[in-house]
């Protein structure tokens, strides 16, 4: 039968190739219409994306923030040198287009009560001059921002040792392929500031984790 094939392929070789080349020519002219969708929205099952929606109209987007893991050597974050490294950061992310909001503990601001008048104050301001030569006035500064329940936990932990910034993108955040270049550059601003005053950063939460698995999933699928 094969033998049979093979003569008969021979035989009318130039007809063969006619008729192959007519077909490779239609795959590769239907391959270049192909697109990769990486929006995230796209592999809802059906129904999906309206109770997705549904979702964010009651609780608001779950996938816009970014929160930054600060890490330190020392004992506290609660320092002018370890403030000062944390405040540049933030600032260099603010300077991000594609970031919209950025918040961090030592632009925080917060109310106080000062002779019958409300005074707003960022935390950075209200160090005291005196830090490094008055353990006193240090102690009692660093005790009203660990029993500051704003503070802690959201920005700072409970021993003050560990704290956090938040990044809010801006735009949506649901097309993989405009998400992961995004992430890398604010990945590259924190790795420009590692180790500083024995402080560590790292990039925490939905986007990070939605990112790192497409990236996985590619790399695996180019391998």
């Amino acid at each position: 039968m094969f033998e049979r094939l093979a003569h008969l392929i021979l035989a009318r070789r130039f007809l063969v190739a006619f008729v192959l080349g007519l077909i490779f020519f239609g795959l590769g002219s239907g391959g270049a219409e192909l697109t990769a969708d990486f929006n995230v929205e796209s592999f809802f099952r059906e129904g999906g994306h309206e109770s997705y929606k549904k979702y964010r109209d009651q609780w608001g987007r779950d996938d816009a923030g970014i929160f930054v893991v600060v890490t330190g050597d020392k004992d506290s974050l609660l320092t002018p040198a370890q403030f000062k490294v944390i405040s540049d950061v933030a600032n260099q992310l603010r300077a991000n287009p594609d970031i919209y909001r950025v918040v961090a503990l030592p632009d925080f601001v917060r109310i106080r009560s000062q002779d019958n008048a409300l005074v707003l104050e960022a935390i950075k301001d209200t160090v005291p001059t005196d830090f490094e030569t008055n353990p006193v006035a240090q102690a009692a500064w660093k005790k009203s921002i660990l029993e500051d329940p704003v503070l802690v936990p959201n920005f700072l932990s409970k021993t003050g040792k560990n704290g956090s910034i938040l990044v809010e993108l801006s735009g949506s955040t649901v097309d993989l392929n405009v998400l992961v270049p995004k992430l890398k550059a604010i990945r590259a601003t924190l790795e420009a500031f590692q180790g500083k005053e024995g402080l560590h950063f790292a990039d925490s939460g939905m986007i990070s984790l939605r990112a790192d698995f497409f990236e996985a999933i590619l790399s695996d699928q180019l391998t």
